[in-house]
């Protein structure tokens, strides 16, 4: 189901051939009854540019100005977003990770930023030191995080994305 779901949601033209084959191979009634329903979802996630969403969200100028900012002076790289914060245990557990992570893509056209919530500057900092995360750590405001939870249709942490240039959220 999640293979079905990672791979084959994106074009309908390519997932007909495979349907039945899936749906001979899946033999537990659970798995089988999560694969007919995921056949049932609506449309897959269509891509955007998250720079356009910003600019036309109907919030004042201050909130959208340093998001507006921060994206177009990404916008011919790709970059991986990590939300956060130390209230979060799973978020915290990922953290030891990101040092690996972003030394396998060096040299490579990706930024890496970490928007923490409801996270003090002082306690981000001690994050990013203790895990040797060479990333950019961003404090978000209540208002910022609340125009890209709804951007970016998400309400739970840890939440990743990956911008490709352009500002296109893939």
């Amino acid at each position: 189901s999640m293979y079905y779901n990672c791979y084959f949601r994106t074009n309908k033209s390519l997932t007909t051939p495979y349907l039945q084959k899936f749906s001979s191979c899946i033999s537990n009634p659970y798995l089988k009854e999560a694969f007919i329903k995921s056949q049932l979802l609506g449309p897959p996630f269509i891509q955007f540019n998250i720079l356009e969403k910003i600019k036309a969200a109907r919030v004042d100028e201050g909130i959208k100005s340093r998001l507006i900012d921060l994206f177009e002076k990404e916008k011919n790289h790709f970059i991986f977003i990590d939300f956060w914060g130390t209230w979060c245990a799973p978020c915290m557990n990922e953290m030891p990770l990101y040092r690996h992570l972003i030394q396998d893509f060096s040299g490579e056209n990706i930024s890496f930023k970490f928007f923490a919530v409801n996270t003090s500057e002082k306690v981000a900092l001690l994050v990013k030191e203790k895990n040797q995360i060479d990333g950019e750590f961003i404090i978000l405001d209540v208002n910022e995080a609340h125009l890209l939870n709804t951007i970016l249709n998400f309400n739970s942490y840890p939440s990743h994305f990956l911008i490709s240039p352009n500002s296109i959220v893939i």
